[in-house]
């Protein structure tokens, strides 16, 4: 079955490749097609997950990339990545996970090219949908996600060949994350890392890069000042529907390191509603007794690291008020943030301590 299944798509790519090799189709230049067979596991990332990571996942993933040549300075910065959709399949072992199929945007950045050998790491970020998800009649064993539709977190390590002209060859180690960030329980999350190998494809190849000037690594040192509001909304019992608002205000510095990367410093207000049906339900606690405040104040710092517009940042805190002790002492916080001008931007992202999400957010900030 694999040997026709490669055949049929060596024989595809033939097609393909003839059909948009032409010159005058300039929109296909530097065009990467792309497929992989992917087998491996699912990780057990928590002590109840035993009965979910029994068996080997199958599955395959198909590439439409696209090789930049320096057209914006952050090409340029990070020599020249591919970047496009990655359209990923998993088959599980178990019907209580059934199968995956997620869209993610991916950016391959090159660690190593010497001569027909080629070496990436690929970034990707996406949505998922989940054929078999939690269900409390009919799939209650499910406790890694509680919705059809997730949120999609890729990693790769890639190293391939050139086999033939404009045709490489290449394996890998992949890792993907599949959650829902709180939005709605249970939510456990659900790790896949696999071994991949497979075929890809380049159409039109073009080799005229634009070069990195002294300009591209001139950068603003000032740093500036930001402030940043959240709100969401996340479930506290998966036997229900009931969902709770989780407001964050935060106020950071940012300095920038490079072109690239800022360093970001400041401190976060937190306003999560789930915790107050938390303490409602906590024995250990004296209800004759005012309950604790449910708000937590903490301080952060982090990296944020710009693709021209867009940008990720990545932030660890300490909590230095928390009177109610339900998460750890320290948080994490992942987010997406999209630049309109110099000032405005909006993001999402969520929050963590350590494995377990605490909540998703949507906000929007203004930077001084």
């Amino acid at each position: 079955m694999v040997g026709k299944l490669l055949a049929i798509l060596f024989a595809s790519t033939l097609l393909v490749h003839s059909a948009f090799s032409q010159k005058e189709n300039k929109r296909w230049d530097n065009l990467l097609l792309g497929i992989d067979l992917k087998q491996g596991m699912v990780v057990k990332h928590d002590k109840y997950m035993g009965h979910l990571s029994k068996g080997i996942t199958r599955g395959f993933e198909a590439d439409l990339l696209k090789k930049t040549t320096g057209e914006t300075q952050w090409q340029r910065l990070v020599h020249y990545p591919n970047v496009g959709l990655s359209l990923i399949f998993f088959n599980y072992p178990t019907d209580i996970l059934g199968e995956t199929l997620a869209l993610n945007y991916v950016s391959d950045y090159y660690l190593i090219r010497s001569g027909k050998f080629e070496s990436t790491c690929r970034l990707g970020i996406g949505l998922a949908y989940q054929s078999n998800p939690y269900n409390k009649e009919y799939n209650n064993k499910n406790i890694t996600y509680g919705s059809h539709v997730t949120f999609s977190l890729q990693t790769k390590l890639n190293i391939q060949y050139n086999v033939y002209r404009d045709f490489y060859l290449h394996g890998g180690l992949s890792f993907c994350h599949f959650s829902m960030a709180d939005i709605k329980r249970p939510n456990k999350g659900l790790n896949v890392f696999t071994t991949d190998v497979g075929l890809i494809m380049l159409l039109n190849r073009q080799t005229e890069y634009v070069p990195i000037s002294e300009e591209d690594r001139e950068f603003n040192r000032k740093w500036r000042y930001n402030i940043n509001f959240n709100a969401f909304v996340a479930t506290y019992k998966s036997s229900d529907h009931k969902s709770y608002p989780v407001y964050t205000l935060s106020l950071y510095t940012q300095k920038p390191l490079s072109n690239l990367f800022d360093l970001l410093m400041g401190v976060d207000f937190f306003n999560n509603h789930v915790l107050k049906e938390v303490m409602k339900d906590d024995t250990s606690l004296d209800h004759t007794q005012p309950l604790p405040d449910h708000k937590k104040v903490g301080v952060s710092a982090g990296i944020e690291y710009h693709l021209n517009k867009l940008s990720i940042a990545f932030d660890v805190g300490y909590y230095i008020y928390k009177p109610y002790d339900f998460y750890s002492i320290l948080y994490q916080r992942y987010n997406i943030r999209y630049y309109f001008n110099d000032n405005w931007f909006v993001n999402g992202g969520f929050k963590t301590h350590g494995a377990d999400a605490e909540n998703s957010e949507l906000g929007i900030g203004y930077r001084f």
